[in-house]
């Protein structure tokens, strides 16, 4: 760890803090179920950051809905908005360069006077009621999947998507399992990770379609967090954030296009009504004139 001295004292840098921090949360993060279904809450806002950059964003603002950079809320061709006075910044570590990014909350920015700014809300997608219908037929064509309720399909996404990434990581896999001193064979911690995977993966894609994961999550078996060692934290933090992330750009994706979908039947439904209504002005059958 880099330290400065002055006066024969030493100071940690600010990087150093947040590092230190960063790797603080993470032992904190598989301590208890709580724990990491509340670091799931914060990741579900947050899948388009990396792992480590969740765990600061949850350390320092895990209530957040959305957080960006100070240009991305300032610039007039972005969102155009103000910082409000004394708002702390959310620092984040990156790794390669030994440097903090900082970004900011969302609930810390507002209109400017000039009312030419963006309202955050245009841009935070959310899946409305009444298209979740056609939403989860959509997904289930792309996927060629079979259900009946979007719970299921972003279950079965989930299921689908961490296989495949598991198996992107036997690499680090089997150097993390020489190092951790665990009494259980690769098999078996195998099958613990692909599970503790999929369901945080599918609770954390949930959550951010808004859907209620109590019951889900009373099904799942969170005793198997406990039995993955320590040093898997990260890797099993990376993993659900990766899967998580795949799932959520598809259905963004699909949510995006079925509004627009709407927009246009909408649209032509108006164009039908006013064209029936001009017919029925100029129709002597409905307005009494004659020729």
């Amino acid at each position: 760890m880099l330290k400065l001295f002055l006066g024969g004292i030493s100071l940690q840098t600010k990087y150093d803090r947040f590092e230190q921090l960063c790797n603080e949360k993470l032992n904190e993060l598989t301590a208890s179920k709580e724990n990491w279904l509340g670091f799931l809450d914060t990741a579900s806002r947050m899948y388009k950051y990396n792992f480590e950059e969740q765990v600061l964003i949850h350390a320092q603002r895990p209530e957040s809905r959305a957080v960006a950079s100070f240009d991305f809320w300032t610039a007039g061709n972005r969102m155009n908005r103000h910082i409000k006075k004394g708002t702390s910044s959310i620092a984040l570590i990156d790794r390669e360069s030994k440097r903090l990014n900082y970004v900011y909350a969302v609930e810390d920015t507002e209109d400017r006077i000039n009312g030419k700014s963006k309202n955050p809300e245009n841009y935070i997608w959310k899946i409305p009621a009444e298209l979740v219908e056609n939403i989860n037929n959509s997904l289930c064509r792309k996927g060629r999947l079979h259900s009946d309720s979007l719970e299921q399909t972003i279950a079965n996404m989930a299921f689908s998507a961490s296989v495949s990434k598991l198996k992107s990581y036997d690499d680090e896999f089997e150097v993390l399992y020489h190092e951790s001193g665990t009494t259980l064979t690769r098999t078996e911690l195998s099958e613990s990770l692909s599970k503790m995977l999929c369901a945080s993966a599918t609770i954390t894609a949930m959550k951010r379609c808004g859907i209620d994961t109590a019951d889900f999550e009373s099904r799942q078996d969170f005793s198997l967090l406990y039995s993955i060692p320590q040093n898997f934290t990260k890797l099993l933090g990376e993993m659900t954030g990766d899967t998580a992330k795949t799932v959520l750009r598809l259905i963004e994706t699909t949510v995006h296009e079925e509004i627009e979908k709407e927009k246009v039947r909408n649209d032509e439904l108006h164009r039908n009504t006013v064209t029936e209504e001009e017919s029925r002005e100029w129709n002597p059958v409905y307005t009494g004139r004659s020729n």
